[in-house]
């Protein structure tokens, strides 16, 4: 086996590795688009107590799954340039430098669930308080590969399945505080305001 076939087995190990982590996440969290009173239950460990400041769960070792993916393409585009094909593999080793730097700089390293809302902490980025008040959409994957969309007034976050394997509990507990109703199969959003 040569270069090639080493860093194309290990881009596609990488990617299995999401997969399967998205393909579990996918499934704890397929119970919460039906009717279920006792949903929080059945999506993992169970949510903290109420807290403020918030309480914190560091996420999974499989938050580095990304950037691991994205260093396994790029070593696969430099081998590919030992092949004589420098124009292709430069393309494929830069996304993949691309990747890599952005699934390890925004990798989520903690989530915290407080009574005012929801911090995300980030390996290399600042922190994100996205107060329950402000929430007013959240959109589930449509494939294991997808993430949770969190729109908030101020701005737009996603989580990935690997940023909430293990505390799929925090996606019931965002629709509880934030108070929003069902809007379509794996969609939730705030009841608009009554007029007056």
């Amino acid at each position: 086996m040569g270069p090639v076939d080493v860093s194309l087995g290990t881009v596609i190990a990488a990617y299995a590795g999401l997969a399967a982590v998205g393909t579990l996440s996918w499934r704890r969290t397929r119970p919460l688009p039906r009717p279920n009173p006792h949903g929080i239950a059945r999506l993992g460990r169970g949510p903290p107590p109420v807290s403020s400041p918030p309480a914190f769960a560091s996420t999974s070792r499989t938050t580095y799954l990304a950037g691991a993916a994205g260093l396994a393409v790029m070593a696969l585009g430099m081998a590919v340039t030992a092949t004589g094909h420098v124009r292709g593999a430069v393309a494929v080793a830069t996304a993949g430098a691309f990747v890599a730097v952005a699934g390890f700089r925004s990798r989520v390293a903690g989530l915290g669930v407080g009574t005012e809302g929801l911090l995300i902490r980030y390996a290399h980025r600042p922190a994100i308080m996205l107060p329950w008040t402000e929430l007013v959409r959240l959109s589930g994957p449509r494939t294991p590969l997808g993430g949770w969309r969190l729109d908030g007034t101020a701005g737009r976050v996603t989580l990935m399945p690997s940023d909430l394997l293990g505390h799929e509990w925090l996606v019931t507990v965002a629709i509880e505080r934030a108070q929003l109703s069902r809007d379509g199969r794996r969609g939730w959003r705030r009841p608009p305001a009554p007029l007056r």
